[in-house]
């Protein structure tokens, strides 16, 4: 067996019994990883390796976004999709500028909306609210009633 499919098995593996909130969890860390990528591209002046880390990322924002529920957590819902706009447009900023400083930058936000959710998950339910730290000038509160993702998707 190699490495990429041991890496495989074991991604597969963590999936499969990850609650949907650790789903979440495990793409964040998967565009971190694409963040990196692409920086690390950026400096070895990898052009095809730059393009493919971010259209990656551009996916998982994607299916990010598409989890969005927005009838059942209104407000974060908005202040999520508004991130990963924020985040797509740093991207595209980033491969103009060639700046992997930029996108490293992003991972911090990244980072901090993550460790949000990495709280809720590990709380589970708990009857207060879970603050989000500020990312990119926006304010997330998670509420225990109900998450800014759908399960159907």
């Amino acid at each position: 067996m190699s490495r990429n499919d041991i890496e495989l098995a074991y991604r597969q593996s963590t999936v499969s019994g990850a609650s949907p909130i650790g789903l979440v969890i495990a793409l964040y860390d998967r565009l971190t990883r694409d963040f990196r990528d692409a920086a690390a591209a950026i400096r070895a002046n990898d052009i095809e390796r730059r393009c493919s880390a971010l259209n990656h990322a551009t996916v998982i924002l994607g299916h990010l976004e598409n989890w969005l529920d927005h009838n059942s957590g209104e407000e974060l819902a908005g202040n999520l999709a508004t991130f990963y706009s924020y985040l797509r447009s740093k991207m595209l900023e980033a491969a103009v500028q060639r700046s992997a400083a930029l996108l490293e930058a992003q991972i911090q936000l990244i980072s901090q909306v993550r460790g949000a959710w990495q709280q809720k998950d590990s709380m589970a339910c708990s009857p207060s609210d879970i603050p989000v730290p500020v990312a990119a000038g926006l304010a997330y509160t998670f509420q225990p009633e109900h998450t800014a993702f759908s399960r159907s998707a």
